[in-house]
């Protein structure tokens, strides 16, 4: 069994005993903001961005991250970089009429409102650690690589 598959049966275990499960045909789901945590069934699970409109495999470093700091976390934590970035793109956007302008001007209130509310849990920007926990993954399967 891959580290990647142990952290991700690790996270389901422990999380599945705080957080709701949502069952859709043969599949078990934690479904936070930005993040769903799936069991496959027979010991298979799948961990997705859900940031977009097209889910994506969570990297390593981010399932790394889960086991370390819980699924709550990752999810606050995806919320503000996203929001984040959000900001910083609407803020750098050009307007050519007053009228754009001043939509402009609403949505970058409403991010920042948004991030006020995110920033009261104490998210961690993860553009900022994201080098700590690929070395820690990184680590880690070396480590199970040469016990082997």
């Amino acid at each position: 069994m891959k580290l990647r598959d142990i952290l991700l049966s690790q996270i389901y275990e422990k999380e599945s005993r705080i957080l709701p499960i949502t069952r859709f045909k043969d599949e078990e789901k934690i479904i936070l903001p930005r993040v769903q945590l799936v069991n496959l069934g027979n010991d298979r699970f799948e961990m997705y961005n859900t940031s977009s409109d097209i889910y994506y495999v969570m990297e390593d470093w981010r399932v790394m991250f889960a086991h370390v700091n819980g699924l709550r976390e990752l999810s606050n934590s995806l919320s503000y970089t996203y929001k984040h970035s959000e900001l910083e793109k609407t803020r750098r956007k050009k307007c050519s009429t007053d009228e754009e302008m001043e939509r402009k001007q609403i949505r970058v209130d409403n991010l920042y409102s948004q991030l006020a509310d995110i920033k009261k849990k104490n998210p961690i920007n993860l553009n900022k650690i994201k080098d700590e926990y690929i070395e820690k993954f990184e680590e880690s399967s070396e480590r199970r690589r040469l016990r082997s």
